[in-house]
């Protein structure tokens, strides 16, 4: 019993699935339409399709093939075809019975073909109509031509047969590719109308924006993205030209529908070029400049491609032509757009809205191109809108240029107004400055005052020594006088030497060697280097690094110098605590420390401090240790002073300061910073 009961069941599952297959057999091929149905009607379904045969009605009703089916509006090599897989180029033949109300019967209608691709014949009730192109078994025998078209005709009966021949040997995609529309003729031809009156507009409104902006280029050529604007412009009204059939009809016979799918393709390539370049000088600095190489190299190619190939090869390469530009397009309007925004670029904003739009729009033409979605081509109203906002942008700049130039104007007037004013201010300063020249020339004449005392001190005690030997009365062995007389031409060629390189720091001459080096392993070497001059017997004195500090955020700092520069300023410092801590009742001791320290510009500097237990300066003296020829501190008799004075120029040609805390009786500290290398 239970078999019995499974064998009636899969009976009754298998005559179900019959009559139902029945009944989609009997709906392929045919579209019912009734009269509250939307006018006008687009006929998407499945039409019958005899591929690699060109049928007129007769042949059709004769023929005893068993037809394809295939939907329509798509491309007959999207895979669609149930019986086999067929190729973009080729030719076949499509039909389907249209069943309309009994009320449109012998009443004006109207079908409404959109791009049929790429040649067509057409026939309703087997009578013929005008088709588009001449269709053809192979590329030689066919004339391509994409254009829309509208057929006009009294059906005598409530079942209409459409034919359609279609061959397609120029086209990326071949078939019936866009909608098929019945309708009444009033509402179709409106709509034609209407599109066609909407691509004038487009066309007369991009010829304008564009010769305006190469007018206003040619007036003020000092903003480069005006000129790349009107050149979009004008790219993009070409491409919406070569797009509207009315519009250019009367010409594809002396041009050729091949080269006008040329310029079609090339214009979008010169807007694509217009767009980075107007990007790259709106936003300079967010634009790297071999991305604009990249996309310019990349454009040039694409266009060779459509220059140098058919029509069959550089149009079937349109989605792939879209993504790479589409994926370059991003780096410039979102990633510049972005960076732009984040940095307050002046018209960023308005900048990331017209992206969007692009984005939007590139993608519904990407889609529909590739018969994923059914839509208008919206890529040229969305550039128009980008190309518009971009234009704001500009005249937001002027604008704020004008507002400057009138703020300018206000204080020129304000100036004139006040100009009696500002020439006594200006005479007082040129007074101030006056008198600031006859300081600097006193210090100059004291300069030389003690350049010449310096100098003149030793030489009168060689000329002594000199005459002394010359009258006999001192021997030229005499270890007395010769080691004195030794000692003072060694101190004219020190004190020299100092005045040389002091001359050549101030007037900018001494070029430094500068590197960058990692501060503790730089002060270490000098540290271990000086150690052992300092620690001799010789010099009884204790030398020890107290601190050492030198890192921020767990790195170690890094500082730009010159290595020989830098190591005679510690020598200089670490000399002198030498010398001024002679003598005394305790033992000598020289401390150096190394830190990193931030300043009151909340700037991080590296600051190195050689401290001694020597006898001190006096207060009235710290202020003036680092000026030229200063020799008052006790026990500097011998020296030039000039080498404080030379350290000081080094530090603040390294772009750090020098300085000094002191008091009698306590030792001093020296020290100088560097600013740190981020």
């Amino acid at each position: 019993m239970k078999k019995i009961i499974i064998c009636i069941f899969l009976l009754i599952m298998f005559g179900a699935t019959s009559v139902f297959s029945q009944i989609d057999m009997e709906e392929m091929g045919s579209i019912v339409l009734d009269s509250e149905q939307q006018n006008p009607f687009p006929l998407d379904g499945k039409w019958e399709f005899y591929w690699g045969e060109l049928l007129e009605p007769s042949d059709i009703s004769e023929s005893r093939h068993i037809p394809d089916y295939i939907a329509v509006p798509s491309s007959w090599n999207d895979g669609k075809v149930y019986r086999e897989s067929i190729e973009s180029t080729g030719y076949g033949t499509y039909r389907l019975k249209l069943h309309i109300p009994d009320e449109d019967v012998n009443k004006q209608k109207a079908i409404s073909f959109h791009y049929i691709g790429s040649a067509y014949r057409i026939w309703v009730d087997g009578e013929e109509y005008d088709g588009a192109g001449v269709v053809g078994t192979n590329a030689i025998e066919e004339t391509p031509l994409l254009k829309r078209n509208i057929i006009f005709f009294e059906p005598l009966d409530t079942i209409v047969e459409i034919v359609i021949q279609v061959s397609n040997f120029s086209f990326r995609e071949g078939g019936i590719i866009h909608e098929v529309t019945y309708g009444d003729p009033d509402t179709l031809a409106g709509l034609l109308i209407n599109e066609n009156l909407l691509n004038f507009f487009t066309i007369g409104g991009l010829f304008i924006i564009g010769l305006y902006h190469l007018l206003v280029y040619a007036k003020r050529n000092n903003e480069p993205a005006i000129l790349f604007i009107g050149f979009s412009s004008l790219a993009l009204a070409i491409r919406t030209f070569t797009v509207s059939e009315s519009v250019i009809l009367p010409i594809i016979d002396m041009i050729g529908w091949e080269n006008l799918v040329r310029i079609e393709y090339l214009s979008e390539e010169i807007f694509f070029i217009c767009l980075v370049l107007t990007v790259k000088f709106l936003f300079p600095r967010e634009v790297h400049q071999s991305m604009v190489y990249i996309s310019i190299i990349t454009a040039s190619l694409l266009s060779l491609i459509i220059l140098f190939t058919p029509s069959q090869i550089f149009t079937s390469m349109l989605p792939y032509h879209i993504l790479l530009l589409v994926a370059l397009s991003c780096y410039f309007v979102f990633y510049v757009g972005i960076l732009a925004i984040i940095r307050k670029r002046e018209g960023a904003i308005l900048h990331i809205i017209g992206a969007l739009f692009i984005v939007f729009g590139v993608l519904n033409d990407l889609l529909k191109s590739m018969m994923l979605i059914h839509t208008f081509s919206m890529i040229q109203y969305v550039f128009i809108i980008f190309i518009m906002l971009q234009a704001v942008i500009i005249s937001n700049k002027y604008t704020v240029l004008f507002k400057e130039n009138e703020s300018l104007t206000s204080e020129l007037f304000e100036l004139t107004e006040t100009l009696e004013y500002k020439i006594q201010e200006r005479t007082e300063k040129l007074h101030q400055k006056n008198n600031e020249l006859i300081e600097l020339q006193q210090s100059r004449t004291k300069l030389l005052a003690n350049i010449a005392h310096d100098m003149g001190t030793p030489l009168v005690g060689v000329q002594t020594y000199l005459q002394i030997m010359k009258e006999g009365k001192v021997d030229l062995d005499n270890q007395i006088v010769i080691p004195k007389l030794v000692d003072e031409i060694s101190y004219i060629r020190r004190l020299n030497n100092d005045l040389f390189d002091l001359s050549k720091l101030e007037s900018q001459n001494l070029k430094f060697q500068m590197e960058i080096v990692q501060i503790k392993e730089y002060i270490t070497k000098i540290y271990r280097a000086v150690q052992k001059e300092v620690m001799l017997p010789s010099q009884q004195a204790v030398f020890k690094i107290a601190k050492l500090e030198t890192k921020i955020n767990g790195e170690e700092a890094c500082v730009e110098l010159d290595n020989i520069r830098i190591r005679q300023v510690m020598e200089n410092y670490i000399g002198n605590a030498l010398k001024f801590s002679k003598n005394i009742s305790k033992e000598t001791e020289i401390t150096l420390n190394c830190y990193v320290n931030r300043n009151v510009e909340s700037e991080y500097e590296v600051i190195i401090e050689v401290i001694d237990n020597g006898t001190g300066i006096a207060e009235e003296e710290v202020d003036h240790v680092f000026e030229r020829f200063y020799k008052k501190r006790e026990g500097n008799l011998d020296g030039s002073g000039l080498g404080l004075a030379i350290v000081k120029e080094i530090v603040e040609q390294h772009g750090g300061k020098v300085g000094v805390e002191s008091k009698m009786g306590e030792g001093s500290c020296f020290y100088f910073s560097l600013p740190i290398t981020q």
